[in-house]
């Protein structure tokens, strides 16, 4: 007998290049939420969420860049666990704005 077994660390791997190639006008933006799931496996208060949301509504980058210092001095590893997360996925203030 013959068993297949994928292992994904990210099951979107192969998703976004393709989407890309297909579309390659479209930004790809990650859903908030789902994020916000992701960082409250570690950190569960709501103050995080409160510090995230800050973030992401931010509309320019100087905004942006402040509330990320804040989420820096309020706890230094969830900073440094969301820069690893590219803003313009996520950020408003990294939005393009363009639509074709």
């Amino acid at each position: 007998m013959i068993v297949a077994m994928i292992m994904w660390n990210n099951p979107l791997q192969g998703l976004l290049p393709a989407i890309a190639q297909l579309y390659p006008q479209a930004e790809h933006r990650f859903c908030l939420r789902h994020i916000y799931e992701n960082m409250r496996k570690k950190w569960k208060t709501k103050e995080y969420k409160d510090h995230l949301w800050q973030c992401a509504i931010a509309t320019t980058v100087p905004e942006f860049e402040h509330y990320m210092n804040e989420l820096n001095k309020f706890d230094k590893d969830a900073f440094e666990w969301l820069k690893k997360i590219p803003p313009h996925h996520w950020a408003r203030s990294h939005f393009s704005g363009y639509i074709p």
